[in-house]
């Protein structure tokens, strides 16, 4: 009887069998393969969560079973039989490629090549003899394929654009070519194998290494289609989400045909990104052990070679890889679980350049250059670029008293997001995160029913059009132009830059601007073109608002405020919302001197984690003084004639909002109260103790 191997697949429930020359192949490359039972599939996620346990050898006798499918499959199905065994390196060996802590740990390879030239022309070095191997594709019929015909000229392109790019999923690939070619007993077993007639499978080195390391191999979509295959369902089973059930042998034999399955396939890896893969928090600790590892592979405190496994008397595992890491710092930012769960980041959606490597984008919104790697372990702060496209985190820890940022650095760091990507990030996204992680409460606000009740107001046109200038000014003056294409409205001439949001305000511009008939084309009203104003300078208040207002915003403010109280002092129906409103515009001008960043919002609520109103205010506002002091001004607000009992009610709550911002923030955060009331034709101010009373001219 044939002797064979067996194997228990316990996400599929069936025995994988290895026979002939898969066998062989095995067993010639077993102390590679063995390795790959102290690597987790999912990389930090299961060291850091009890999900997710399977292991890279569970995946690989996953991806076994799938190519015995191959191997199983007439002339015209699966994948050409002239090269098959290639498929089997593309397939099953590149899993001997991957570093401790899977991706997380390749992450962090690319990560040190983009901080350290000489760390990059090391890992370039080792690969040598993968460049080496490169050659035209003899047996690929592929005439479309751009790569086909490429060779070692391509690779340092290649190479380079691994690491420019970020492109971390192809980088174990490039090892296990590595680790094929230093792998002396593999090569002659694979190319003593058939030529691909007669149904015989056959073996061909050059479309071997193509399709491990060269990008934009035709082959290479159909190899990732039947991963799939195996690591969606494994990994579903094993994160205990969901379970589900494919055809696998009629995916099998559509491996190089359209088959909608690969679409699910498709949406089931997007969801996986989402749910579990690439969450918040994963991707949060995932960027905190990438730093920690980058450090001492820098610091030559671990090598490549150990990292991967290439030499298997010095590899490590994950458990290796963790206690090493463990007695650093930085790695305990990562596996002690009280300290990793007191970091908390918020998502801010900014467009940023695909062509710009996360780091440099981190270094320059932390300020950070030279200890980016480690400094968020004392400074408690940090900058993420996310997974996704066009999106970035803010972070931080907070565990103790004794124990946390300073107030003044994490408000500088939402001021860094701002500056840096202004105009072209979500505004509020960056408020939220803002107020969110003062308190430690989710925060909701008034501010888009404030800004519906400022566009109402009958403010004067040639007030309106001077704050517009502004407004036009200031939100495209950041981009750049698009191929030197502009376009008029009614006489203005406006740079085209592709922006939808610089379009609108252009619109807003020119319908402020220009005539009744400039209106009537756009079809803008004034009170259109008024909201798109008054929506950019709420929404941004820190530009207009911050260290110089222009006396033309300054106009408009001034305006607002004198016909809101007017509205209070006739009292009428919606006297209470007017003032409040008249109080942001108020909260905008104080503190006035030394204001890097400002964000004041109405009706800011602090919600329970049950879903319940903790406490509602007027108005709060957030200042940042003199880049030093970090300042948070509560505004209570009536209209009632009996004073006493809302005042009273109003403070309680302050003194609530002083002894949590106290409570998180100590002396880093002064608490100014202010408060504001009608009395007869005087709207009566308390601003951080000194009192005024405002005579009102009823119109």
């Amino acid at each position: 009887m044939a002797r064979e191997l067996r194997f228990t697949d316990p996400a599929f429930r069936c025995e994988v069998v290895l026979s002939g020359t898969a066998m062989a192949l095995y067993e010639a490359a077993q102390p590679q393969f063995e390795r790959l039972k102290g690597i987790k599939s999912l990389g930090l996620t299961a060291h850091v969560h009890d999900v997710a346990m399977h292991t890279r050898h569970q995946h690989l006798v996953g991806l076994i079973r799938i190519f015995n499918k191959l191997c199983q499959q007439p002339q015209d199905k699966g994948l050409p039989k002239s090269f098959l065994w290639s498929f089997w390196c593309r397939l099953c060996f590149s899993q001997v490629g991957h570093a401790a802590m899977s991706y997380d740990g390749e992450k962090a390879v690319l990560l040190a090549c983009q901080l350290d030239a000489n760390f990059k022309a090391a890992l370039r070095a080792l690969l040598q003899p993968v460049v080496d191997k490169l050659a035209a594709c003899p047996k690929c019929t592929r005439m479309s394929c751009k790569v086909r015909n490429s060779g070692t000229a391509d690779a340092n392109v290649w190479f380079e654009d691994l690491v420019g790019r970020n492109r971390w999923q192809q980088l174990y690939l490039w090892v296990a070519a590595l680790k094929l070619l230093q792998e002396p007993k593999l090569l002659p077993i694979l190319t003593s194998q058939g030529d691909g007639k007669q149904n015989t499978l056959g073996f061909s080195e050059p479309e071997t290494i193509k399709m491990l390391v060269a990008p934009g191999c035709e082959w290479d979509r159909p190899v990732r289609n039947l991963g799939r295959l195996d690591f969606i369902v494994r990994d579903l089973a094993f994160a205990g989400t969901l379970g589900i059930q494919l055809d696998v042998d009629n995916l099998v034999a559509a491996a190089n045909a359209p088959h909608p399955d690969w679409r699910l396939l498709g949406s089931l890896s997007a969801y996986m990104s989402d749910t579990l893969y690439e969450s918040l928090p994963a991707q949060t600790a995932s960027v905190l052990l990438q730093r920690a590892l980058a450090d001492l592979l820098i610091k030559d405190k671990l090598g490549l070679v150990a990292l991967f496994g290439i030499d298997l008397d010095s590899a490590y595992s994950d458990d290796d890889l963790r206690r090493l890491i463990d007695r650093k710092p930085a790695g305990r930012e990562v596996f002690d679980a009280t300290t990793r769960n007191a970091w908390r980041a918020w998502q801010i959606n900014t467009f940023i350049d695909p062509q710009r490597m996360p780091c440099e984008l981190e270094k320059e919104i932390t300020g950070h250059n030279q200890s980016h790697l480690t400094r968020h372990t004392s400074a408690r702060t940090t900058c993420i670029k996310l997974r996704k496209e066009h999106a970035l985190a803010i972070a931080i820890r907070h565990q103790s008293l004794a124990n946390r940022p300073e107030a003044k650095a994490f408000v500088k760091l939402c001021r860094s997001v701002l500056n840096h990507q202004y105009p072209k990030l979500v505004s509020q996204q960056l408020t939220s995160a803002l107020f969110d992680g003062l308190v430690d409460r989710h925060c909701e606000h008034g501010l888009e029913p404030a800004v519906d009740r400022l566009s109402k107001l009958s403010i004067g046109l040639s007030t309106l059009r001077k704050a517009a200038d502004v407004v036009n000014a200031r939100a495209s003056g950041k981009s750049p132009v698009s191929a030197d294409f502009s376009f008029k409205i009614g006489g203005y001439e406006y740079p085209f830059r592709g922006d939808p949001q610089e379009l609108q305000i252009n619109a807003m511009h020119a319908a402020l601007s220009g005539s009744d008939e400039v209106q009537e084309n756009l079809g803008v009203s004034i009170e259109d073109a008024a909201a798109t104003l008054w929506n950019e300078l709420a929404a941004w208040q820190s530009i207009y608002f911050g260290m110089k207002p222009t006396k033309k915003v300054s106009a408009a403010v001034e305006e607002a405020q004198r016909l809101l109280a007017q509205r209070v002092v006739a009292a009428g129906p919606e006297a209470e919302a007017d003032l409040e409103t008249y109080a942001l515009l108020e909260a905008l001008k104080h503190p006035g001197d030394s204001v890097s960043f400002r964000i004041a919002l109405p009706n800011l609520k602090l919600i329970k984690d049950d879903g319940a109103v903790e406490n509602e205010y007027d108005v709060v506002s957030v200042a940042l003084k003199g880049d030093k002091e970090v300042e948070v001004w509560v505004w209570g607000v009536t209209t009632a004639a009996d004073l006493g009992p809302k005042r009273t009610a109003d403070l309680g709550k302050i003194q609530k909002l002083k002894d949590l911002l106290g409570g998180r923030w100590e002396a880093d955060v002064r608490v100014v109260t202010c408060y504001v009331h009608r009395e007869g034709n005087d709207l009566c101010l308390e601003i951080d103790g000194v009192q005024t009373r405002r005579t009102i001219a009823v119109a």
